[in-house]
């Protein structure tokens, strides 16, 4: 984990150097309540199992130290500005919530084929099972969201919603470009 955070440290010290001052940043997903993991939780560990919680654990630290690190660099380099999107957070809330959101299906994908969906990829494989309305689901194959999910995650990420965002919105980011 201290590679990976040194190295993106690295990547935007070398965009800050190159006159870089506004960041968007986004942490990593829930990877243990992806469909695929979810699947290989039910494999692993039977029925009462949801989530890969190993996995899950993993994501938790890695967000964490990326929130300090970008706070770090707030305190550290002058004129830095960032918005710290949480897709973390906001695909839990959808997976614990997804009528609040208008969808029916939260924890299997749309494509794929075996436990959740979490299986092969649409076209990919031959035997593979395709839902009937994509709208309604919050995934869309063994790893990532579907369109209306992503939506849903800009909208979050550009008003500021206080529970996903962190710093300020990206839309008051980007109007510091033009202030």
């Amino acid at each position: 984990m201290n590679m990976v955070m040194d190295s993106l440290v690295t990547v935007m010290m070398e965009i800050y150097k190159l006159a870089g001052r506004k960041f968007g940043i986004q942490d990593l997903l829930p990877l243990g309540c992806l469909p695929r993991f979810r699947g290989l939780a039910l494999l692993k560990k039977g029925p009462h199992s949801d989530c890969l919680d190993e996995l899950s654990s993993v994501v938790k630290k890695h967000n964490l130290a990326l929130s300090r690190k970008i706070k770090q660099l707030k305190k550290e380099l002058r004129g830095f500005e960032y918005s710290f999107f949480s897709i973390f957070d906001a695909l839990k809330e959808l997976y614990e919530n997804p009528s609040t959101y208008g969808f029916k299906e939260a924890k299997a994908a749309c494509c794929g084929f075996g436990p959740y969906r979490g299986f092969g990829s649409c076209g990919m494989a031959e035997a593979y099972e395709l839902c009937e309305n994509v709208k309604e689901h919050v995934i869309f194959d063994f790893y990532h969201p579907t369109g209306k999910a992503f939506h849903h995650f800009a909208q979050l990420w550009w008003q500021g919603n206080s529970n996903v965002v962190e710093s300020q919105s990206l839309k008051s980011l980007l109007a510091l470009l033009f202030a």
